[in-house]
């Protein structure tokens, strides 16, 4: 991951881009969350799981 904040003054605003867990998968946040698992979820597909 880039260490790098964007930072725009427009005026007399700051603007600053933070970049928050760009790197992270659903299985670092949610290891139990196996496809199996998920197809037990009829209301995450197929939007979300297919």
């Amino acid at each position: 991951m880039q260490d790098y904040t964007g930072i725009w003054q427009i005026g007399d605003i700051r603007v600053t881009r933070v970049l928050e867990g760009e790197s992270l998968g659903p299985l670092v946040m949610l290891p139990e969350a196996t496809p199996e698992e998920i197809l037990k979820m009829p209301w995450l597909q197929p939007h979300y799981a297919d």
